[in-house]
């Protein structure tokens, strides 16, 4: 829907903080602020400049899970709002849960690339879980080696093990995932891991 926005789409990493909207949003539309007010003064001062325009896109992405969002929205005015999160208390707020794939939409998921897989890629759909992150990065790791096959690469993921930092997703967000499908999401992260530069992995 970019185009319904013509004064823009304003993508924010919201867990990076207030300021980060703040100041990204404001240097992307060119709105000059004063800096040396208080946050929630240049925030305010953001919203209004923005309600000058005529259509405005700001998408909160990744929405932190211990913070208040009403601090975070316009408090009137044409700027629309869009909020991505794992948290479930935000009843009071229009919203779309959106689940795991089902084996055939994971299918559909693998097949958007340069190769095309059959009923075999199922089985690599199911050991992740449905999770789209997972399908989509185990589908590009399989187009940009055209000699991997779906077995091998089930094969790879589950010697690889965990990275230390999905540990800790798993950890933390074990109760949304299948059970027993941390690993098999880990791996697939794992191999691609493996295959950057060390100048990648820095980055």
């Amino acid at each position: 829907f970019g185009t319904d926005f013509k004064d823009g789409v304003y993508w924010v990493a919201a867990d990076q903080g207030i300021v980060h909207l703040v100041n990204e949003v404001a240097n992307a539309a060119g709105i000059g602020l004063d800096t040396a007010i208080d946050i929630n003064r240049q925030l305010a001062d953001l919203w209004q400049a923005l309600n000058g325009f005529e259509s405005v896109l700001i998408v909160l992405d990744n929405f932190p899970e211990n913070e208040p969002l009403r601090p975070w929205l316009p408090p009137s005015g044409a700027v629309r709002v869009l909020v991505t999160t794992r948290r479930r208390d935000l009843n009071n707020y229009k919203s779309v849960s959106v689940d795991i794939l089902t084996t055939d939409e994971g299918l559909a998921l693998l097949n958007k690339g340069d190769r095309s897989f059959g009923e075999e890629a199922k089985t690599l759909v199911e050991a992740l879980g449905g999770l789209p992150l997972a399908v989509e990065l185990a589908g590009q790791y399989l187009n940009r080696r055209p000699l991997v096959s779906i077995s091998e690469l089930l094969e790879e993921i589950a010697s690889r093990g965990a990275m230390k930092t999905l540990e800790v997703f798993a950890e933390k967000y074990g109760d949304e995932l299948p059970s027993g499908h941390e690993i098999a999401v880990a791996g697939t992260f794992q191999v691609g891991w493996d295959q950057l530069t060390e100048t990648a992995k820095d980055v």
